[in-house]
């Protein structure tokens, strides 16, 4: 436990301690808890250090977000993963997804997507209507998770974060139809 990780809670407000799973085991038994924060703890910040490349955290390209709804995934007491959800500042009813890292132990165990149908869900719960967001165009493991998530690419009328490298993400929040 550290100082900074608030209490890992379930829907019902109960401690996850027996559903969190032991740490190291394989597939790792994540317990979430939702954070929502006034700005980024320094907890994050360094995930996100070590998540992104330095030139994207050192030169500002990373998006800041100063409020809106985290989510931590841990294995066990340990973080694996996080991910943020805000209101978009482009459009009413919209959801934005910051940012979301996994952190390289734990890659490639779906916990992207994991993280993705959770921010969507509370957007839908929220009243949001759609959900946008961005990678930058060699994070194919990303684009992976978005498409298979439900998003696909457009084009939107005022670009952002680093447009020449920049590829664009939207989708409804309305749940997605099997097949």
């Amino acid at each position: 436990w550290m100082p900074w990780m608030p209490p890992r809670l379930t829907r019902a407000g109960t401690s996850t301690a027996k559903s969190a799973g032991t740490p190291g085991t394989y597939p790792p038994r994540l317990g979430m808890f939702t954070m929502n924060v006034h700005g980024r703890s320094q907890a994050i910040d360094s995930m996100i250090a070590e998540c992104f490349e330095p030139d994207e955290w050192q030169t500002g390209r990373l998006p800041k977000a100063k409020t809106g709804y985290w989510w931590v995934a841990f294995d066990g007491k340990i973080p694996a993963a996080f991910a943020c959800l805000r209101p978009s500042i482009r459009s009413e009813h919209t959801g934005y997804l910051a940012m979301s890292g996994v952190l390289q132990k734990w890659r490639g165990q779906g916990l992207q997507r994991k993280l993705i149908r959770k921010r969507v869900a509370h957007a839908r719960h929220l009243g949001w209507h759609t959900v946008i967001t961005d990678t930058i165009n060699h994070n194919a493991a990303s684009m992976r998770s978005l498409i298979a998530c439900g998003f696909r690419p457009y084009l939107p009328a005022v670009r952002w974060g680093d447009p020449a490298h920049a590829v664009y993400w939207t989708r409804s929040t309305e749940p997605r139809l099997s097949v």
